[in-house]
């Protein structure tokens, strides 16, 4: 099987080695050194990974055989030549065996106390679980372990360091050491050896624990490490298995984390590098990247196709610069749902494999990309900042920028029913000198018209409504869509809003799309009303996990329509 991952390459490039290396493993690409990404956690309202029995033996001694494949990936692989040597390697390697005799079943507890039951320098992982015991001592270190081609990888620093190991960077040599109890463990940063994924460095386990001097024991997904030999009973297997809330594996590639990080600020640029490395990690789902027009300050619109159906469902978003969390959930729904796919998972009755397998979801997940950079970096990061300082603003000041950099609300400027609000370029409000006037507009009302889709979704923030009808399109539409529409607010459990709130006056998206596309086109607020901007990143989890499943109910929703 080709191997399909790309390191995904941390934003900030340093120079000095030695100050990248001071708080996480950083690494060597194109002669450059990368700093990881700050680990944060990313809670699993979107992972549902089902459990896996498990075979056990008569005997109260449950082991795997010492050995471990030594199957090496190699994360910049480009070749066929070099993918089919590497599966040649691993159909050759030994495969683990494990002593086999049944056992009755036994249902561990829900979270049992594992203090008192784990000897001294006794470190215990599952594979796909963020938790680790330390010493009796339960951490999240967020970065999971995971199988590739029979071998398991863990994060190099946060395992060695749980080991009590130090783990330092040598500039010259551009070497990673591991030191413990007088044994070194060392590799090069460039070692086929070393993934990375957003920026930390796994390696396989038993490589390091091998030089290191640590025994290393398996107990189907348990992975212990010790400088013993000391072996788990079946009762302490399961009871550290739901310490660490493990829930089973399968024996093949799963992502250790997920790619984008939702709950910090999500640049234009950190979207960009997402996009880049998730359609080389999903090459068969992720697909068509591509620029639908260029802003008024020459920053590409990207946009790209999730999933490989023949149906397609448009999704949008931060059309509005101060909403542009908006991104961050569009982005990492994009995510969850590619690594939910490949592992053919399922949620609340819904298929990922299914949906994907006959939809695709055109994806714009950042419509207003210069408004959007005078709200992280204010004022002086655009291109024209006196000219920007000059316009009226709202009393949130570049945090509440709404507008373009051109201060054009690009909610008023779609080619419908347009006349001019406001009395010029402002923060907010302002609809342009005339219908379409912006290229971020042309853009997307180019899309529109040249794209055969059966629903198109804007999201925006604060609220949790739904907008979903006007009185200027075809009628028939109401009485069409109200029940379809009623159904997906009640999953999600936002207000729907009245059809009527827009008579006489327009210049909007959805109604353009519902006007000219005679199509179900909506606008989902996210979050709760807070009456600031932006939405706090640190609350991310409050946009969503009332729509997880947004687009499994768009695509479901599709299929009455």
């Amino acid at each position: 099987m080709k191997k399909i991952i790309m390191a995904a390459l941390a934003s900030v490039l340093f120079t000095s080695a030695s100050s990248a290396f001071a708080e996480g493993l950083g690494y060597i690409l194109d002669n450059n050194l990368y700093y990881p990404v700050q680990s944060v956690s990313l809670t699993e309202v979107y992972a549902d990974i089902p459990g896996s029995d498990i075979s056990l033996t008569e005997s109260e001694e449950y082991i795997q055989a010492s050995t471990d494949p030594a199957i090496e990936t190699d994360l910049y692989r480009e070749t066929d030549e070099d993918a089919e040597a590497a599966d040649e390697a691993a159909a050759s390697a030994d495969t683990a065996e494990f002593t086999a005799e049944p056992e009755p079943t036994f249902i561990p507890t829900a979270s049992p106390d594992v203090s008192a039951i784990t000897p001294p320098n006794y470190i215990i992982l599952a594979v796909q679980s963020p938790l680790i015991c330390s010493n009796g001592t339960i951490t999240n270190i967020w970065d999971r372990p995971y199988i590739y081609n029979e071998t398991t990888y863990v994060p190099l620093r946060k395992t060695a360091e749980c080991l009590g190991a130090s783990v330092d960077y040598i500039e010259d040599t551009q070497t990673i050491s591991v030191s413990y109890k007088g044994n070194t463990y060392s590799i090069n940063a460039n070692d086929d050896k070393v993934n990375i994924f957003y920026g930390v460095s796994f390696l396989p386990l038993r490589d390091m624990c091998n030089y290191l001097g640590v025994t290393v024991n398996w107990y189907d997904g348990l992975i212990t490490l010790a400088d013993d030999g000391y072996i788990l009973n079946y009762q302490q297997v399961n009871d550290y298995k739901a310490a660490l809330e493990y829930q089973g594996y399968t024996d093949e590639y799963f992502l250790p984390r997920t790619v984008v990080n939702p709950r910090v600020q999500y640049t234009y640029e950190q979207m960009n590098e997402d996009i880049r490395v998730l359609g080389k990690m999903y090459p068969d789902i992720i697909r068509d990247i591509h620029s639908i027009g260029t802003t008024s300050e020459g920053r590409d619109i990207p946009a790209f196709y999730l999933g490989k159906g023949s149906k397609t469902i448009v999704m949008c978003a931060s059309m509005h610069a101060r909403e542009c969390i908006a991104t961050n959930f569009l982005m990492y729904m994009v995510d969850s749902y590619a690594n939910a796919y490949v592992n053919d998972l399922t949620r609340d009755g819904y298929s990922f494999k299914d949906t994907l397998d006959n939809y695709s979801f055109l994806i714009v997940p950042m419509v207003n990309p210069d408004g959007i950079n005078i709200v992280q970096n204010g004022f002086d990061s655009a291109k024209n900042p006196e000219f920007v300082k000059s316009l009226p603003q709202n009393s949130f000041g570049s945090r509440g920028w709404k507008a373009t950099a051109q201060g054009v609300d690009l909610n008023n400027n779609f080619d419908l029913m347009w006349y001019s609000k406001g009395s010029g370029p402002s923060s907010e409000g302002y609809s342009g000198a005339s219908a379409a006037s912006e290229p971020e507009t042309k853009a997307m009302q180019e899309l529109i018209n040249n794209t055969d889709f059966l629903i198109f979704a804007s999201f925006h923030t604060q609220g949790e409504v739904l907008y979903w009808m006007d009185p200027n399109c075809n009628q028939e539409l109401s009485a069409k869509h109200s029940d379809i529409i009623t159904r997906i607010c009640d999953e999600i459990g936002f207000t729907k809003m009245p059809s009527d709130g827009t008579e006489g006056y327009s210049g909007y998206m959805t109604d353009y799309v519902r006007y000219y596309k005679n199509t179900m086109a909506m606008t989902i607020e996210l979050c709760p009303y807070i009456g600031d901007y932006p939405y706090p990143e640190s609350d991310f989890d409050t946009i969503a996990y009332p729509v997880r499943n947004i687009g499994l109910i768009l695509a479901d929703a599709a299929e009455d329509l």
